[in-house]
């Protein structure tokens, strides 16, 4: 069979927050521990690794740690891997047993700890220090298993790096790994995290800094100076400040429990001093963005940014476009409604984007896996939210949960 090529498994490094170490951001199974050591030279090659180069090598999957494009492919819909190929030359030599040079790793993307500011509805313990505290402060209940409520079932040891722990990785990668080319850093919320600020202080002396390119996930819902920020990005070749929104004006404080308002000053503030960045908000789509679909896109093409960003939410699976049927009128209604609304911004150069994230969405909900229990999931997990979280699905959507 010939090999699947996938630049993730023989480039890069992803850093995730419950102590694994993966290839890529949809791996799920653990190829080293982060406990054990952050340095790339201690695992590059290790068994995980190379064993994970080797299987794809041979032209099969291995299905503890690419099941997602896997499954996506099958469904004709790009995955990951297509993506992240269609960017980087997946091309790397690898050896009879799995080994790469080390001059090959182009590409890691870390986590330095779960420490944030909002406590998001698709989010996690994983992923919110906010998240942790609310799930130590209200108890798994019987329905949370048989919902499979995320963050309750499946409880994960938290990350969080140590200065240490910083300084010998970045230490670890000025000399021995030449060639690295992009970060990507998420959370959390990096800009909440003092290990962010350190990396960005010693990253700047090493050998490919000048070709270097670094993509940061944030909320910008952070009491930092911006403009400062922004000034140390312009020590890279290029940065991607990447917004994480999911939502509109109306739908913002009750998805994130942020301010919609503070996040349009801190992106003016953030313009002023910008050079070399690209500035993109982002939105993740689930079942909250599909009903309130036409505010989110017409909120993100209002802003002062470069570019509309989306991603499609597969877990967990009670949130997914795959809680309703491909015939659904009230999302096809809101698909129109969003389609409508962005031909007013025909000239606007998000437009393209924001064009892409419909047709993305439409595909995705064409294909629909579609199960009656995601929709009760749904309800009960959003019943829950709304409880612990003191919020209204009407007040925001304008009926209630149960007519759905």
């Amino acid at each position: 069979m010939p090999p699947i090529k996938c630049f993730f498994a023989k480039n890069a490094i992803n850093y995730k927050p419950n102590d694994r170490i993966t290839a890529c951001p949809r791996g799920h199974g653990s190829l080293a521990k982060i406990s054990d050591s952050v340095k790339p030279s201690d695992f590059f090659n290790n068994e995980g690794f190379r064993n994970l180069r080797k299987t794809l090598q041979d032209g099969e999957w291995d299905t503890s740690h690419c099941d997602t494009c896997m499954e996506r492919e099958q469904r004709n819909i790009t995955s990951m891997r297509e993506n992240i190929n269609s960017e980087f030359n997946p091309n790397a030599k690898i050896s009879a047993n799995g080994k790469v040079r080390y001059r090959e790793l182009k590409f890691i993307e870390l986590r330095f700890s779960n420490t944030c500011n909002l406590c998001c509805l698709h989010c996690g313990p994983d992923y919110s220090s906010q998240w942790a505290s609310l799930i130590k402060n209200n108890p798994l209940q019987k329905d949370d298993v048989a919902h499979n409520i995320r963050g309750w079932v499946s409880p994960s040891k938290n990350t969080n790096w140590t200065s240490k722990q910083v300084r010998d990785f970045v230490e670890d990668l000025n000399k021995n790994f030449p060639n690295v080319e992009r970060f990507d850093i998420a959370g959390g919320e990096p800009l909440y995290q003092k290990q962010f600020w350190l990396f960005l202080d010693l990253i700047r002396d090493h050998p490919n800094i000048k070709r270097m390119t670094i993509s940061i996930t944030s909320n910008f819902n952070v009491d930092i100076n911006y403009k400062d920020f922004a000034k140390k990005l312009n020590k890279f070749k290029r940065a991607n400040v990447r917004i994480s929104l999911d939502a509109g004006k109306n739908l913002y404080d009750y998805f994130r429990g942020g301010s919609w308002e503070k996040v349009e000053d801190n992106i003016r503030q953030f313009n002023k001093t910008r050079r070399n960045t690209q500035l993109e908000v982002t939105n993740t789509i689930g079942v909250h963005q599909i009903l309130d679909l036409e505010d989110v896109i017409v909120s993100m093409l209002k802003l002062p940014v470069d570019k509309l960003h989306h991603s499609i939410i597969q877990y967990p699976d009670y949130l997914s476009p795959h809680v309703f049927d491909s015939n659904n009128q009230r999302v096809i209604d809101e698909i129109n409604r969003a389609k409508a609304a962005i031909n007013h911004y025909k000239g606007d150069i998000k437009y393209v984007s924001a064009h892409r994230m419909i047709k993305s969405l439409e595909k995705e909900y064409s294909n629909s896996k579609y199960k009656s229990t995601l929709l009760k999931s749904f309800q009960y997990y959003t019943n829950k939210m709304d409880k612990i979280k003191n919020t209204n699905f009407e007040s925001v959507f304008g009926y209630k949960i149960d007519e759905l």
